[in-house]
Order: C-alpha cells, then structure tokens, then sequence
C-alpha cells in the first residue's frame, strides 16, 4: 500500500487528464467498448485501487472477461500500453506523445510477437490480418500456456489443412487448448498427436463416405473411432462389416454403428472373419426369433424382443422348444410374450428344458386331454374339455393315481355341479388317508365333504383363475 494517497472516494470529484491525441488520432478509429476499457484503465492509473482485477474491470463496464482482455491487445499494437502479464493481468499505460515520437505517427506494432504473427497470417494466405482478438489469444499461447512458437505455427497449419482459411481462431484455440492439458510440450509430441489423430479422422471419415456423407467428422465421432480400434482393438474391416448390418436403414449413424460394436467387443471379437461369422449366427438367431413372434400372432420383431428370445435360448430351450410351447399357447388363445415367458420359467424351475423331455409332458397333456374328453362323454355333457379340467386331470397323472382309482373318483362325482372339482377333492381326501385302492376306497362310508349347500358356496372364479390358464401347466 502506498505511504501517501488520495482520501477515499476523491476520485469521483477529481479529473482523469485526456491527451487531444488520443481523441483526435486514435479514438475516432476504435471500437466503443475498447475506448471504454482505456479510460477506466487510465482513471486507475491515476486512482490506483489493490486487487483491481480484468474481471472488476469487467463488471464496472458490464462486458466480459475477454472484451477486456481484446481492448488491452488492441491498444498495446499502438502502443498506448504494453501487457506486463496475464497470470495476473498486468498492464502499464504508456506516454502517447512518447510512443508517437518512437513511431513517428500512429501505426500498429505487432510487439515481441510480430514474426509468429506474421508466419500465422501467411498460414491463412496473407490476405487475412489478425484482429485484436486473435491477437489476444496468441498472447495467452506464448506468455500464459508457454506454448513454443513452432508448435502453434504446426498446429494451425494443421488446422487450416482441414478445415480450409476460413477457420476461426476459436478453433485452433480448441486444439491448442486438448494439447496443453495432455501436457504435450515438444514439437515431436505434437507431431505424433497429430499422426494419431489423423489417423482417427481418415477412419472416421471412412465410415461417413461408406454412407455417402461428404463431410468431416464431428469430434465426438472421431472419439467414438477411437474407442473401437483402441479401447476395444476391433480391426477397421471389421468396423466395415458392422456397417454392412445396417443395409436398409433409413439414417445410418455413428450411435447405431456403435451398438454393433459394442456387441463384437462384448464377444471378444476383433477380426474381421470373426464378425462375419457373429453377424452370420446373429441372422440366424433374428429368423429364428421372427418364426417364434410369428406363431404369437405374427407379433413385430423389435429390439426389446430380440432381446427376451436371446435369453429364452441362453435359459436352454432349443428353436424347437420354443416353437413347442408357442404353438401350444397359441392354439388356447394365449399369443403374449409374457404368456410364453412365464411357461418357460415354469419349465426351467421344473427341469423341463430337452426336446425329450418336453415331448413327454406334451404328450402328457395331451393325454389328459383326450381323457377328460371320454370322461365328459360318459357323464353325457357334449362340450369340449375346459383348461381348469385338463389341468386337474393332469395333476392326477403327475400324483401316479391309480387310472382305476380315478374312474372311481369321477363315478361317485357324477351328480355334482362341477364334475371335476368334486372328482379332485375325492381323490384329494383318499390321498390324505392314505387310500390307494379300489378296495379301500370302496370301504369308506362316507366323504366329510358331501353337502350340495357348501359346494354351491364354493367361489367358482377361484377355480376358474386357478385352472383356466394353459400356460400354469
């Protein structure tokens, strides 16, 4: 802090002195927010505040950071004043008269950075002059991130070289800006950075000019090149052969491309003869999927689905057990996947999973099917089988009851409401006593269970939704 100062706030009441060179050769030219910053900057020079910063600054004119920033550059190439620093921003007012006389007469001064100045403009075809801006951001290069003046004169050719002279700064910014926080420093470490990446862009490209899209790749397609032939090392052909999976869509993209590979990865496959082979298997298993939505009612193959047939064959069921359990449900009116999902978790818990041993319990309810017929025959109901009784009659197959202890069953159950659930809960009870045949059931006198009264009482829907459903079987 100075010995000596002004009293606090004087500078409101006081006069900052304005050079009639300054208005009469420099500002008429200058851009109002420039001029602006060069005022305010001059009052402080005059009325000198600690810890007045850039962003201070700043807010007292309400623009930005870097307009600021700008307006410094652009005086400093008349010399009107010179940048000390920019970590912290420092800047020192110059005499204009003194300058002038240096000068003889007002003319831009390109500063200790003229010869990179003038190799980026020659970049750009010496008809393009850099602004202050540009200017600003090739200070903040050298003096703040110590970038060596070859490497920016090597990137921005680099950048030129692809997107043409008519490239904004901001840009070549950007790429400066990804090498100085990967912390390349040499001109060699450059220069790999750029093989690398350039290599990354031809690919990418590649995969556009494979879809007919003339154009440069976006940064994040470029990333996503990146991550299939590093992260994963999937060879480019077979990049290439993911491509080909895509014939017929509408908009091809990167987003899509990458949900392909990502399948070739999480298979551990790389090369290319190895993805003709997946993707071969995969078109298998996708017609295979379609029969099966196909017996569902000729149900949409979509993603989702595709996804529920994959983990119906990784549970262990073959196409042809599939095809099994679809047509069944199907032909008893059930054609939703969730119908045919819970049977088939049903079957995994009960160990049906071979083509043999499905075929057997097929067989069985089929069985219990044409039995339950000749049953509806003898007791003279000329209708066809309910599920809830096919299903009841297969429980008696599944208990190994007797056949003659069953037709005993369905005998005594001939004058009941429902023929069936009143057989069931004899045969229940015989077995709750341990009866097994006919001898001894012919023995029993009487059923604890014989009232008409509680039979009527009995809730026919619960017998409905416990047996009416294919499916539970």
């Amino acid at each position: 802090m100075p010995i000596v100062s002004f009293q606090e706030g004087n500078e409101l009441y006081d006069i900052t002195p304005i050079e009639n060179i300054f208005i009469l050769e420099y500002m008429q030219n200058a851009p109002g927010e420039y001029v602006k910053v060069y005022l305010l900057g001059l009052l402080k020079c005059y009325h000198a505040k600690e810890n007045y910063t850039i962003s201070r600054m700043a807010s007292d004119l309400s623009i930005s950071d870097d307009e600021v920033k700008q307006a410094f550059t652009y005086w400093a190439q008349f010399g009107l004043v010179e940048i000390l620093s920019r970590r912290p921003y420092e800047v020192s007012f110059l005499n204009i008269k003194k300058t002038m006389q240096k000068t003889k007469g007002p003319r831009v001064n390109l500063y200790t950075h003229q010869p990179l100045v003038l190799a980026l403009q020659k970049i750009f075809g010496g008809k393009r002059l850099l602004g202050p801006s540009e200017i600003n951001f090739v200070m903040e290069w050298v003096d703040e991130w110590k970038v060596p003046p070859e490497v920016i004169i090597l990137i921005t050719n680099w950048c030129v070289s692809m997107k043409g002279e008519r490239i904004r700064f901001s840009y070549v910014n950007k790429v400066l800006s990804d090498i100085y926080d990967q912390d390349l420093t040499t001109y060699t470490q450059v220069e790999d950075y750029i093989h690398q990446t350039d290599t990354k862009m031809s690919g990418a490209t590649a995969v556009l000019k494979t879809w007919n899209m003339n154009r440069l790749p976006t940064a994040d397609e470029v990333e996503l090149y990146r991550k299939w032939t590093q992260d994963y090392n999937v060879h480019k052909d077979a990049i290439r052969e993911a491509q080909k999976q895509m014939t017929g869509i509408n908009n091809p993209n990167y987003k899509y491309l990458d949900s392909l590979i990502e399948k070739l990865y999480k298979n551990n496959i790389k090369s290319a003869n190895d993805a003709v082979k997946y993707f071969m298997e995969n078109e298998g298993h996708r017609k295979n999927a379609k029969e099966i939505y196909s017996r569902l009612g000729g149900l949409r193959l979509t993603d989702e689905r595709m996804k529920r047939y994959e983990g119906w064959r990784n549970m262990g069921f073959s196409q042809y057990a599939l095809l099994t359990a679809a047509d069944a449900l199907s032909h008893e009116g059930y054609k939703s996947p969730d119908d045919l999902n819970n049977t088939l978790i049903r079957w995994h818990k009960q160990v049906l999973i071979s083509d043999k041993k499905i075929d057997a319990y097929m067989a069985t309810i089929k069985a219990s099917a044409q039995q339950v017929s000749l049953l509806l025959e003898a007791w003279e109901e000329n209708r066809a089988p309910k599920n809830y009784e096919r299903r009841i009659y297969l429980s008696w197959i599944q208990k190994e009851l007797p056949k003659k202890l069953i037709d005993l069953a369905c005998k005594k159950a001939e004058n009941a409401k429902d023929k069936m659930v009143y057989a069931d809960r004899i045969l229940s009870n015989w077995v709750e006593q341990g009866i097994k045949t006919i001898q001894q059931a012919q023995k029993q006198t009487s059923v604890a269970f014989t009232s008409s009264k509680k039979e009527k009482e009995l809730p026919k829907d619960d017998y409905f939704n416990l047996y009416n459903s294919w499916e539970e079987l």
